[in-house]
């Protein structure tokens, strides 16, 4: 109830609870960080939740 879990190969990701709106969110497809900011997060935290996806191999960033 405290938190999210994203299932990778290998690893599972844990996440706070506040961050599954988000995560749901970047599940669906392409998305800037500020889409993210929803289910409680704001701007910043939607940020952290892109940088923490990108690093642990979840969203690669389009350099478009």
């Amino acid at each position: 109830a405290g938190s999210v879990a994203v299932a990778l190969p290998g690893k599972t990701v844990t996440l706070p609870a506040v961050a599954a709106q988000g995560v749901r969110r970047l599940l669906q497809g392409p998305c800037a960080p500020a889409d993210l900011a929803v289910g409680g997060l704001d701007g910043e935290d939607a940020l952290v939740l892109a940088r923490r996806m990108v690093r642990e191999g979840v969203l690669m960033v389009d350099g478009a």
